[in-house]
């Protein structure tokens, strides 16, 4: 289904909620993937956008003045096919 679909069923079933809410993640992250620098520090680090679903991206200053980056990928749904 998609996401306006599913938007409109009033009392949704556990399954529906959670491809709603993949669907709702996955349209979030690939707009943020469209964010130049983003991709740019995903791939400093050795990952790409197409890693999963990126959920979480932070950065926290080092000591040195340098930032050190993290991210979090959701991947477990990424063999589910809605």
């Amino acid at each position: 289904m998609k996401i306006d679909e599913l938007q409109k069923i009033r009392n949704k079933n556990v399954a529906q909620q959670n491809e709603l809410s993949y669907l709702e993640m996955r349209e979030c992250s690939e707009s943020l993937n469209s964010i130049e620098w983003i991709s740019e520090v995903l791939e400093a680090n050795g990952e790409t956008v197409n890693s999963g679903i990126l959920i979480r991206l932070s950065d926290t200053p080092e000591q040195g003045g340098l930032a050190w980056f993290g991210f979090h990928f959701l991947v477990s749904f990424m063999s589910l096919k809605f």
